[in-house]
């Protein structure tokens, strides 16, 4: 991951309601772990085909791992385990908001009845651009990208080397 990446997954609403009643603000990392959040979905081929309409497919270090987009850049990664979904990560390139991945995204979210899991908070967030843009705007991937020098000088104990050290 990039620090300019801000990192998701997107989950079926429908496993979230059966797991929890309702849709939690947040979802820790326990239980994120121990549930198969795309048990009840086997939409594999739709996700391939939308996502192949927007983002060109790259090489995978994995052959469990259908990848779009730029490593560094926007981007999704569907992990499969024996043709069928356990997990779709998406990383957003925080300096291209204003591109067209997010809101393509964002609709194939809600054609598909997904919700963002952002990794870095543990909230759910609805998939439309501003609950996203918010998310996004609270995170470290932000701040780095807002101000790469205030960011490394606020992480402990770190200070910025070479030519961002100007003291």
């Amino acid at each position: 991951m990039a620090t300019w990446q801000f990192d998701t997954v997107l989950i079926p609403r429908k496993r979230v309601v059966e797991l929890f009643l309702i849709i939690p603000e947040t979802v820790s990392n326990e239980e994120y772990l121990a549930n198969r959040w795309w048990l009840s979905e086997n939409s594999t081929s739709e996700s391939l085909i939308r996502l192949d309409s927007f983002l060109p497919r790259r090489p995978s270090w994995d052959n469990g791992i259908v990848a779009w987009g730029d490593e560094d850049g926007n981007r999704v990664d569907l992990v499969l385990s024996q043709g069928i979904i356990e997990e779709v990560y998406v990383r957003f390139d925080v300096k291209d908001l204003g591109g067209s991945f997010l809101p393509r995204v964002v609709d194939l979210a809600k054609s598909m009845d997904l919700i963002f899991l952002g990794l870095e908070s543990r909230r759910l967030i609805e998939p439309n651009r501003p609950d996203l843009i918010y998310e996004i705007r609270g995170s470290r991937a932000f701040k780095f990208v807002e101000d790469p020098i205030r960011f490394f000088r606020g992480l402990k104990g770190a200070r910025p080397r070479g030519r961002f050290n100007r003291s």
